[in-house]
């Protein structure tokens, strides 16, 4: 039956709900208009008003999770520990970043009542989305009455602890869950969230003088990059670059240049390396200089200034703290413990003004993927330290708190190994925040969580940031700057961890095997190894070796360097280089005849050009190596051959019968070490040729000799030889006086 009116016409169902709708709204604004009550009146009388309800989280639109807080950037939230007492302040820009402006918008300041007793509850919390529970609204502000798109405003809020309502005394303090939540009306005109910030209120309600329940030990590498000793000039170049502003080790040095505890290991050539590229590079002396000063060198470039500014706060970085020193080119352990090489330790010495007395050598630092059973074998110096970066070690207890980081080296008692706490690490490594306030109160809070898992049992936490850290400054340095605030925690040399005997409860497992040596085989290192003994050999025949030697010698340590990882094929070239270079300097002197020689006699010299291509002088000893008896050689000749010329030598040698001898040439050092191989040439060895000669000249004239008697025997008697009768006649001519003699001849014929 229809319901009908005063004039008898029925009631639509569409007019009565239209009267509905008008008399909620007037309902709804009657009770906006009347005083507050009970706890929204106690809300009301806060420094900033405040809505007494939770905005609805029915959503205007749900941003992506990437996108979450991304409104709402804070930039104060003081104090970081907030005690009894305390006035928090907190500070926040708020951004529209959506394309329509946001109608009446507000910003609220949440706050969980309920600490966090977990680490997993803790990262949970930053982890919600837009409509998750954010706690109870402490504080609200109201941003007027439109946020244009693109529009951005700055909002406070100052709030008493006690306005928390937070349990106090040593059961109560730790962290807090908190949030900025930004609201607008929706096209309904109800309140919807906008966007959230989650963060971390850390409370300290715990009496004075409450005894440090953790300690902490923040190891930091500088490690520089890949370089080719080969090439001078561009290992000057790359450290250069690799220590500009804005660069990876820039940000580590701004990051850390004003925290008081930490704990530092250094490449040894990375130092060595800056001060070399920042060293003035030399001018020609004969050109003019303005002063006497100024002769000889040139003004250094910006880019050596601004690296020389990096080297000057690393100096005092390495000073003001415990610091070790790792391998040259911070050698990578784990691949060469795996190749069977034996790896290098450090050697503490001078770099520039940082003396040796400052450095500690005894730490031990692969890579995470190679600290295998192996490597701990291996490296057991006694008190050794062993680095052991997160994942590089697995825990065998399911433990309900953090276990401590300090544990024997399971292969033997002499070493220890520190295993690093993988989400500290994490949060210094990856904040995932450019805000050095929220990086700052998640960090405190872990470790807060951390301390309060196991209060009374005192735990050593460390911290291993990775080679290749790379820190926002600002937020790294608001991290670690809050440490030494922390009363829970005290900050801990790695020497002084080394000799507590406060052992890890976790039992941790070790790997087998490596999972990769990235490149480093141990046929790379021995050709490289090959090169520089070589080259050394060979360098002892001049005066200054080190000028031959110094890049080769300097690039068989660099190749072993972990930075390599990343360009395994960068790596490989160095190695080929090396090699060419070797062979290219030990060609530089060389020996030679200009052609095969002929040896007829059974003692001879056999000539020598030894010619140096060098730019030093080169002595050495020249020595023949026939293959055959046939030649024997007497000595070796020592000589001084020029830088750049050639010297003449004559090699006595003794022949032996006939034959072809093939000779090689050595070149040896003043030792008689062999420097050189210069190649070989061909002796055509016929003594026996002298012997022969000889013989027939003898038999030619022996047959001349007898031929010429029996042509003589052959020809008979002479028709002018004496007759016998004549002899008495002639013996009388000969023995008369001349006197007589001349009376017979005629008188113009006497004597």
């Amino acid at each position: 039956m229809s319901t009908l009116n005063k004039i008898g016409a029925p009631i639509r169902p569409m007019r009565s709900a239209w009267a509905l709708v008008l008399v909620l709204t007037f309902a709804l604004l009657a009770s906006l208009l009347s005083p507050p009550s009970g706890a929204a009146a106690a809300l009301a009388k806060l420094p900033n008003p405040v809505h007494a309800v939770e905005p609805s989280t029915d959503l205007i639109a749900t941003p992506p999770d990437s996108d979450l807080g991304k409104s709402i950037a804070i930039t104060e939230f003081s104090p970081a520990l907030v005690t009894p007492g305390d006035q928090i302040r907190l500070k926040a820009t708020i951004t529209n970043h959506g394309a329509e402006p946001i109608v009446n918008p507000k910003v609220s300041f949440n706050v969980m009542r309920y600490r966090f007793t977990t680490r997993t509850a803790l990262a949970r919390w930053q982890d919600q989305d837009l409509g998750s529970n954010a706690g109870t609204v402490i504080a609200s502000n109201s941003l007027g009455d439109e946020l244009a798109s693109g529009a951005s405003i700055t909002t406070e809020f100052t709030v008493d602890s006690a306005q928390l309502q937070l349990l106090g005394g040593t059961a109560g303090w730790g962290p807090r869950g908190t949030a900025v939540i930004l609201s607008g009306e929706n096209a309904e005109g109800t309140m919807s969230r906008v966007d959230v910030r989650y963060t971390y209120l850390l409370w300290d309600s715990a009496p004075e003088g409450t005894d440090p329940m953790l300690t902490l030990s923040t190891v930091v590498p500088l490690s520089g990059p890949a370089v080719n000793p080969m090439e001078p000039k561009a290992v000057s170049e790359r450290v250069i670059a690799a220590t500009a502003e804005q660069s990876r080790l820039a940000n580590v040095v701004a990051a850390l240049k004003s925290i008081p505890s930490l704990n530092l290991a250094v490449d040894p050539n990375l130092i060595e390396g800056v001060q070399q590229a920042i060293a003035p590079p030399q001018v020609d002396p004969a050109a003019p200089a303005e002063n006497e000063e100024d002769a000889g060198t040139a003004e250094p470039t910006i880019e050596q200034r601004v690296t020389k500014k990096w080297l000057d706060a690393t100096a005092k970085l390495i000073t003001d703290h415990e610091s070790y020193l790792l391998p040259n080119y911070d050698a990578d352990l784990g691949a060469l413990t795996q190749a069977g090489i034996t790896t290098p330790t450090p050697t503490a010495r001078d770099l520039g003004d940082i003396p040796a007395s400052l450095w500690r050598t005894n730490l031990v630092w692969p890579e995470p993927d190679s600290l295998t059973q192996e490597f701990l074998s291996t490296h057991n110096a006694t008190g050794s330290i062993i680095i052991a970066e997160p994942g590089a070690a697995t825990p065998q207890q399911n433990l309900t708190y953090t276990p401590g980081a300090l544990t024997l080296n399971p292969a033997q008692t002499h070493s220890t190994v520190v295993v690093g706490d993988e989400i500290l690490t994490a949060l210094l490594t990856d904040p995932g925040t450019d805000s050095p306030v929220l990086a700052r109160q998640r960090f405190v809070s872990e470790l807060a969580v951390i301390a309060k898992e196991r209060p009374s049992v005192l735990r050593n936490i460390v911290v291993t940031l990775p080679r290749d850290w790379n820190p926002n400054p600002k937020v790294a340095t608001a991290q670690l700057a809050s440490l030494d605030k922390l009363p829970w925690l005290s900050n801990l040399s790695l020497s002084d961890l080394n000799v507590l005997e406060n052992e890890s409860s976790q039992t941790f497992e070790f790997a087998l095997d490596s999972t990769g040596t990235q490149g480093l085989t141990g046929e790379l290192v021995t050709e490289a190894t090959i090169a520089a003994k070589d080259l050394n050999l060979f360098a002892a025949v001049v005066p200054e070796p080190e000028l031959l030697t110094e890049s080769v010698d300097q690039a068989a340590r660099a190749i072993l360097s972990t930075a390599w990882r990343k360009d395994p094929a960068g790596r490989d070239l160095v190695v080929s280089q090396m090699s060419k270079y070797t062979r290219d300097t030990m060609g530089a002197l060389s020996v030679d005849t200009g052609s095969d020689i002929n040896l007829i006699s059974t003692g001879s010299e056999i000539p020598l050009t030894a010619r140096n291509a060098l730019d030093q002088d080169a002595t050495v000893l020249i020595q023949l190596q026939p293959n055959n008896p046939r030649l024997q050689v007497k000595e070796t000749i020592a000589v001084t051959i020029p830088a750049g010329g050639s010297q003449q030598v004559r090699v006595p040698v003794t022949a032996v019968g006939s034959g072809n001898v093939e000779v090689a040439v050595r070149i040896l050092t003043a030792d008689a070490e062999l420097a050189a191989e210069s190649g070989s040439f061909t002796v055509r060895v016929r003594a026996d040729w002298e012997n022969l000669g000889t013989s027939v000249v003898v038999g030619l004239l022996v047959i001349i000799l007898g031929a010429g008697i029996v042509r003589t025997i052959r020809r008979g008697k002479s028709k002018r030889r004496t007759e016998p009768k004549d002899a008495s006649a002639s013996l009388k001519v000969v023995q008369e006086p001349a006197s007589v003699q001349n009376q017979d001849r005629p008188k113009g014929e006497q004597d």
